[in-house]
């Protein structure tokens, strides 16, 4: 089957909705700046013995009521758990100035998260503050304000605490195993990281795509990684770019990143062979 080229005219690029899965809070109307606790409001949504949804704070578990708490907190963390304690979904809403002029300058573009609304939500696990955990580091250390210095380190922190497990095993799996890095299945997002090169295929066959997006896809078989990129192609007539999803199914323990059927072009060999192949 010949590959589909893109619409030169069509929006998927730079600014498709593929990185604009735009979820916004209205702004304030009151001009009135409220004065941000550095800290981060978490709050866990569980089933009591009657079967209803209660939500409760986490320290001081009492019920909360949404509509009534105000939004004075630099970060708020919201878990929702089934009836067996299992997490079904969880999202971080962002309201700190500092914070939100910060991602804006630093990662810019991000698959399915806005950093354009008054408040920015992230959903699931924070995959883009882990990716640029060493640019937004880098940030803190230069930035001027002692006020976002302390509300960068508190979101690292806090993206520290709910990976936890998930970076001790990427330390000592990849970060210090230059030489023959491996991944569990669980975080295998972590090493593909929006926007960088790619390579799948073996020997003249290789190609090299610009990574979309890491996907966890659910079906009735079970659940596969679904890497998605933008590569160069042609239909045999017109010359443009398409997207090529390429599957990676589940698997025990760690695995080789290289033995993947597609890789980041980073761990694909030596430097030298790297630029060769580029």
């Amino acid at each position: 089957m010949k590959p589909r080229i893109d619409d030169p005219q069509d929006a998927t690029d730079d600014e498709s909705s593929e990185f604009d899965d735009i979820e916004h809070v209205e702004p304030l109307q009151n001009s009135t700046i409220k004065q941000l606790k550095c800290e981060v409001k978490e709050y866990e949504e569980r089933m009591n013995l009657k079967g209803e949804s209660v939500m409760k704070e986490i320290e001081e578990r009492h019920a909360v009521d949404e509509k009534v708490e105000g939004q004075d907190y630099a970060m708020k963390s919201y878990k929702k758990f089934s009836r067996d304690g299992e997490l079904e979904s969880s999202r971080l809403e962002i309201q700190s100035p500092y914070l939100k002029d910060t991602l804006r300058t630093v990662i810019k573009h991000y698959p399915g998260v806005s950093l354009r609304g008054d408040t920015i939500i992230l959903l699931g696990p924070l995959r883009c503050i882990f990716h640029y955990r060493k640019e937004l580091e880098g940030y803190r250390q230069k930035v001027g304000d002692r006020y976002a210095k302390l509300h960068i380190h508190l979101l690292l922190r806090f993206m520290g605490k709910e990976l936890r497990s998930s970076i001790r095993g990427y330390e000592a799996n990849v970060g210090t195993s230059i030489s023959n890095p491996a991944i569990e299945y669980k975080d295998l997002w972590m090493v593909f990281l929006p926007g960088e090169s790619l390579i799948t295929g073996q020997d003249e066959m290789n190609q090299i795509l610009s990574l979309v997006s890491t996907t966890l896809i659910k079906a009735n078989c079970g659940t596969f990684w679904r890497i998605t990129g933008r590569c160069f192609t042609h239909d045999g007539t017109r010359f443009g770019y398409t997207h090529k999803h390429i599957n990676i199914q589940p698997y025990e323990g760690t695995k080789t990143i290289r033995d993947f059927p597609i890789l980041p072009l980073r761990y694909y060999d030596t430097e030298t062979v790297i630029q060769r192949l580029r």
